[in-house]
């Protein structure tokens, strides 16, 4: 007695037929081969645990892990499963890319693994900071920009300016006041990393000479005592100005153009200091 491929006897292959008409031996049966249990592969498992002739056994992988080797494994005729060459090994994003200006954090590139962007200083980052190692093989962000900080223009003063005029990082930008103006505030301020200056609180004042001095028998006309205003000087009747110029101005320095002068009685010999 045989047995088909894939099937095995049970009992003798041998039967006699004896002198009763019977056959000596019966119940003969063909079972079919068992190839024993397939082994799982490590972070993975298998589907279909039949393990006799004709089943088949498929591989999967946990998640992360990627399957090297076929799939399918099947019960052969001689008792061997037709595959047994496979295995599940960790998914690899591989190295990410830095940006220009910038850096990523160096460790593992594996399933799972997080790797963290940082800009140079003087750089500020454009996206996310962090990006992870998918079950794809594919970084959840690879595409990382590291601007280059600008502060933006400064605030200009009415009566002053600004020197220089890079707003870009590192600047150290001066303020200054036009000639008759008087600054208030810092003198300074530095474009930050952050992409803000140190300082913006600055004002350029107009110079301001006060009241004119007074003058004895005279009196002084004016409408402003700021900085190019005019004062002009007028002498009560029976009285003469101890010079031809009959103005003051207001200087840069916060002073009149000059402080003493005199309002002299008609016909008495003028006698004045002037100073500049």
């Amino acid at each position: 007695m045989t047995c088909k491929d894939g099937f095995i006897l049970s009992g003798d292959r041998m039967s006699a037929c004896n002198s009763s008409g019977n056959w000596n031996i019966t119940g003969h049966t063909c079972e079919p081969i068992d190839c024993g249990p397939l082994a799982s592969p490590g972070d993975g498992y298998l589907i279909g645990l039949e393990t006799t002739y004709g089943h088949v056994s498929r591989v999967y992988c946990n998640t992360g892990y990627d399957l090297k080797g076929n799939d399918i494994s099947t019960c052969g005729s001689d008792g061997n499963w037709t595959n047994t060459n496979f295995s599940c090994t960790l998914i690899d994003c591989g190295e990410v890319n830095p940006p220009i200006n910038g850096t990523v954090s160096r460790g593992a590139t594996t399933y799972g693994s997080v790797v963290t962007i940082t800009c140079n200083s003087g750089n500020t980052l454009i996206g996310n900071n962090t990006s992870h190692c998918q079950h794809t093989g594919i970084w959840s962000h690879e595409n990382f920009t590291c601007k280059y900080v600008d502060c933006g223009p400064l605030h200009k003063p009415l009566g002053g300016y600004v020197t220089p005029l890079d707003t870009s990082y590192g600047t150290l930008a001066s303020f200054k006041c036009n000639i008759g103006y008087q600054l208030f505030g810092n003198d300074s301020s530095f474009c930050d990393t952050d992409g803000n200056w140190t300082s913006n609180n600055f004002t350029c004042n107009i110079i301001d000479c006060g009241r004119p001095p007074e003058i004895k028998n005279g009196r002084m006309n004016f409408s402003a005592t700021v900085f190019q205003s005019n004062a002009n000087v007028m002498c009560d009747t029976g009285y003469v100005l101890s010079r031809s110029n009959t103005f003051l101005i207001c200087l840069s320095n916060g002073s009149w153009s000059f402080y003493e002068f005199q309002c002299n009685p008609v016909g008495k010999k003028l006698n004045y200091k002037l100073t500049y």
